[in-house]
């Protein structure tokens, strides 16, 4: 998750607030320092302890901070989705990816890829404890969160 997530439902309880964009209008601060920037330091440190242990090389979706490029977040997932399927052999999804609307696309991107609907088959889905995420166990995550 970067700019939804968990971090992102529990502070719209919190403030009361209906939705992402009402938590923009109102409470812009609150976006960045309480949801976009732990998010991204939490999938920064995921990023660096899953390349402790591998011999390859790791890509963060966390570094690239899109927003302060002006990107939009179609814009953002249309880059990142491309870099799935061309680059990337193994997808460690972060815990909570599941509330993350980038992080659910990207599962199910993958999931596409390893069920062959795609240009390549040849991806691994992980959790962040290298434990593989299957189709079904991704999905009810997915449906739990809604």
């Amino acid at each position: 998750a970067i700019t939804s997530g968990q971090r992102m439902y529990d502070e719209l309880d919190r403030l009361g607030l209906a939705d992402a964009d009402e938590l923009k209008t109102k409470a812009p601060a609150v976006l960045y320092d309480s949801i976009i920037k732990p998010n991204i330091e939490a999938g920064t440190a995921l990023a660096r302890k899953v390349a402790s242990r591998i011999d390859h090389p790791v890509v963060a979706p966390s570094i690239f901070e899109a927003r302060k490029q002006r990107w939009s977040q179609d814009e953002y997932m249309a880059m990142w989705l491309k870099m799935i399927e061309e680059n990337v052999g193994r997808i460690y999804m972060s815990p909570g990816w599941e509330y993350s609307n980038g992080g659910a696309e990207e599962f199910l991107h993958a999931a596409q890829m390893a069920l062959g609907y795609r240009t390549r088959p040849d991806i691994e889905i992980l959790d962040a404890d290298d434990k593989p995420v299957r189709l079904h166990d991704g999905l009810v995550a997915i449906g739990e969160a809604l």
